[in-house]
């Protein structure tokens, strides 16, 4: 995977984390409200649950990058599971 360097502000970065977390609740409504109609539902589902993945570790990425660690990361997505 190529991978990109920039350089953001702090309120940049608070900017991108709440865009990332806003469509993380768009595709997680997505998700929820998914209907197995045929085949290309199928398919859809599998791109929204890619895109899911994928901003889920842009999002990690992102506040880790602002001093987040790892494990309160890991406490905060456990609390939203329960």
């Amino acid at each position: 995977m190529d991978k990109m360097t920039i350089e953001v502000s702090r309120q940049e970065a608070q900017l991108l984390t709440a865009g990332v977390s806003l469509l993380l609740q768009m595709v997680t409504e997505d998700i929820g409200n998914w209907k197995n109609k045929n085949d290309e539902s199928m398919d859809k589902l599998f791109i929204m649950m890619e895109m899911y993945a994928g901003a889920g570790e842009v999002w990690a990425k992102l506040q880790e990058a602002q001093g987040t660690s790892r494990e309160e990361i890991a406490q905060y997505l456990s609390e939203q599971e329960n």
